[in-house]
């Protein structure tokens, strides 16, 4: 039975092109513009549509269309003859190549996934020793291992003694007062901010850090200061040895 599209009758084997194009190591686009042109393709084997016509039947730009139709003529798939002096009026001659399509069925190595960045290659698949259990399962042993292993349970904070804190202190060798220390965050139920303290021992240590900050430090000596001191202090000693010199003359 003749199907008709475009005015022109297809032949018996137009389904096998179809097949033939669709598996075609083409990219779409170009496998898009070549249905259109068997579709539109006369007695003869050829079709002469317009890029309008071809960016119109395939819902593409008229700049991927002829990108296309470049591809399908390295391909070696699609003979494209040109007017020599193009007009409104006139229009390429496009002739298939329906024997040639078969060689660009894909031949490559279906373990690997194609991107747009190249070659990648798909995940290994989990192998299971049992053979009842499905691939990319869990194993058995995977899922006694999560058996054994539950989850540790978060450990509940307990408030120091006096004793507790007066040793650690001592250790840490430091003038906090143990017993102002447990009163101080007792009074706050041990509440750091409005979180609940988890290391009494980390808030030892910040008692620690802000006293050696709030401490007085001592003032750095100026050299030139202490010798203008030292050089006052010593004429005055002259001086006073002057005076009782003078007094004890008769």
């Amino acid at each position: 039975m003749d199907n008709h599209a475009g005015g022109c009758t297809m032949s018996e084997n137009h389904f096998a092109v179809v097949r033939a194009v669709l598996a075609a190591d083409l990219p779409a686009a170009a496998k898009l513009v070549l249905l259109a042109l068997h579709d539109r393709q006369g007695a003869n084997g050829a079709a002469w549509p317009s890029l309008t016509r071809l960016s119109r039947d395939t819902h593409l730009c008229r700049e991927t269309v002829i990108q296309a139709v470049g591809k399908l003529e390295e391909a070696g798939v699609l003979t494209v003859d040109r007017p020599k002096h193009p007009s409104v009026k006139t229009s390429n001659r496009y002739t298939i190549q329906t024997g040639l399509i078969s060689r660009l069925v894909h031949k490559t190595d279906w373990s690997k996934k194609q991107t747009g960045s190249g070659l990648r290659s798909r995940p290994d698949l989990v192998r299971n020793i049992d053979p009842n259990v499905v691939i990319n399962e869990p194993t058995n042993e995977q899922r006694a291992r999560k058996q054994r292993a539950p989850r540790a349970a978060p450990q509940r904070f307990t408030p120091p003694k006096v004793d507790e804190v007066s040793e650690y202190c001592k250790e840490r060798q430091n003038t906090i007062d143990p017993k102002a220390f447990v009163d101080f965050y007792t009074a706050k139920g041990w509440l750091v901010g409005k979180t609940k303290m988890r290391d009494w021992r980390a808030a030892v240590r910040t008692w620690e850090q802000r006293r050696k900050a709030e401490r007085p430090q001592a003032p750095v000596p100026d050299p030139e200061a202490a010798a203008i001191a030292r050089a006052t202090r010593a004429q005055l000693e002259a001086e006073k040895k002057t005076r009782a010199i003078v007094e004890a003359i008769p």
